[in-house]
């Protein structure tokens, strides 16, 4: 297996804190059974850009964010590749999968197995965040966990496919959207707006084309 890991740091003090800011990240992949890590996180960081692009089959691509302003683009092309991801502070990911028995979660520092996007650490606590995933495919399974003023859409094209979206509302934010659009047969969709203490001011939207489909909205 070809490992690549990319961590990258750019220092700027200031007076009396020093931050890190803006680190860039780009990886390209072809072929099998490749893995891609990609790790910002150091200081106070802030303005983070990541971008992992694999085309092939059984590759793995991980990246994980720490504070603010984080970005995040994954592209995998070809059966049977994992994305996992984690996020801090207010960001923004945009995963695409092509492809069949594809996985977006399971990171070991998850815990709960899914793509998670958390609210900010220390100065940086403002929640926002976006996520938008795009799959062509059957046979795919996407776990997604986002806390805060969450914001998901979500496209799918293909038979087989597993979602799972838990959004939760807390004390930082108190909205949350969702917008599904599936087409195909035989899919399973999950939905969960809940919140700490209550819920509020929550929207979610599930347009299902095809056969023998099941959703559930709470």
């Amino acid at each position: 297996m070809k490992r690549l890991t990319t961590l990258l740091a750019a220092i700027l003090f200031t007076t009396g804190m020093v931050f890190a800011q803006s680190n860039d990240a780009t990886i390209n992949q072809i072929g099998n059974s490749n893995q891609s890590d990609i790790e910002q996180s150091v200081g106070f960081s802030n303005g983070h850009i990541a971008e992992t692009v694999q085309n092939g089959i059984g590759n793995k691509s991980i990246i994980l964010q720490e504070q603010s302003s984080a970005e995040a683009f994954v592209s995998q092309v070809g059966d049977g590749n994992t994305s996992d991801l984690k996020q801090a502070g207010f960001n923004e990911a945009d995963v695409r999968f092509n492809g069949n028995n594809n996985v977006l979660g399971s990171n070991n520092n998850l815990g709960s197995g899914t793509a998670f996007q958390k609210n900010g650490t220390g100065i940086f606590t403002d929640g926002y965040n976006y996520l938008k995933l795009s799959a062509v495919g059957n046979g795919n399974r996407f776990g997604l966990d986002q806390e805060g003023g969450t914001d998901a859409r979500i496209g799918v094209l293909g038979s087989s496919n597993d979602v799972n979206l838990y959004q939760r509302d807390n004390n930082s934010a108190n909205f949350t959207f969702a917008r599904i659009d599936i087409d195909g047969s035989g899919n399973t969709v999950d939905v969960d707006q809940g919140a700490a203490l209550t819920e509020t001011d929550n929207f979610s939207r599930l347009d299902i084309t095809g056969n023998n489909n099941m959703s559930n909205v709470m």
